[in-house]
């Protein structure tokens, strides 16, 4: 069997997620993204991360930090051992970051180590106007039931068009992206304790079945053992 995440709250910050692998087999999440801004601090072996910006090889003794909402797919290698940090958006450490960054920092492996890594910078960059163009455009995605083809229709494109633009810009599809958002919704759902038939509904999926598979696939761990790690 896969190996599996194992997340749970950060005592000192209860606002402030954690998420660990101990892996002795590869492991590959397919494109999602959070809600929060996540931090990857690698402390054996290595994480590679695809992301609209560019692909980044995390290894020891760096943090990469990935801006809340980028969809981005990982793998890693066969044995290796990681620790996520997953920061709200408007958290004091992370200020205002549009982009991903690589962080040498070669003595944070405990979640308060990476933060005082990432706190101590003085970087803040700002999305441009491109940058809020397709955030616009990953809403309105997200935000409806509407057809692909209607969206790209209101848009002027055509529907091969809009798909091209939307994943050359965003990383990903439409569709794929619509799917990544109703994870992030389950996701909150589990967290505050909700039964997972209940978070695939509130979710739009369309059924346990359905989230769960698709959870496991992005998250590498059940609705089950996410929801039970919050309780």
């Amino acid at each position: 069997m896969a190996p599996r995440w194992k997340y749970s709250r950060w005592q000192p910050d209860t606002s402030v997620e954690i998420g660990c692998l101990q892996a002795t087999a590869a492991r590959s999440l397919v494109p999602h993204f959070h809600n929060e801004v996540q931090l990857v601090s690698v402390r054996r072996g290595w994480r590679r991360f695809s992301t609209p910006a560019e692909v980044f090889h995390v290894c020891e003794g760096v943090i990469l930090m990935l801006p809340a909402g980028m969809p981005h797919a990982s793998s890693a290698s066969a044995r290796s051992s990681v620790t996520n940090v997953y920061l709200p958006a408007d958290h004091a450490a992370v200020c205002v970051r549009a982009r991903p960054q690589l962080i040498r920092s070669p003595n944070a492996r405990k979640p308060e180590d990476i933060l005082d890594a990432i706190g101590s910078l003085k970087i803040r960059d700002t999305p441009n106007e491109h940058d809020e163009t397709w955030m616009a455009m990953r809403d309105l995605v997200a935000g409806t039931d509407a057809r692909i083809a209607d969206l790209a229709s209101q848009l002027e494109y055509s529907t091969d068009g809009f798909i091209r633009a939307f994943r050359s810009n965003v990383g990903i599809t439409p569709a794929a992206y619509r799917l990544a958002h109703r994870l992030t919704v389950a996701r909150k759902c589990l967290r505050s304790g909700e039964a997972p038939v209940d978070a695939a509904y509130d979710a739009a999926f369309a059924d346990q079945s359905h989230l769960g598979r698709s959870f496991v696939r992005a998250y590498g761990t059940t609705p089950a053992a996410y929801r039970s790690a919050f309780l």
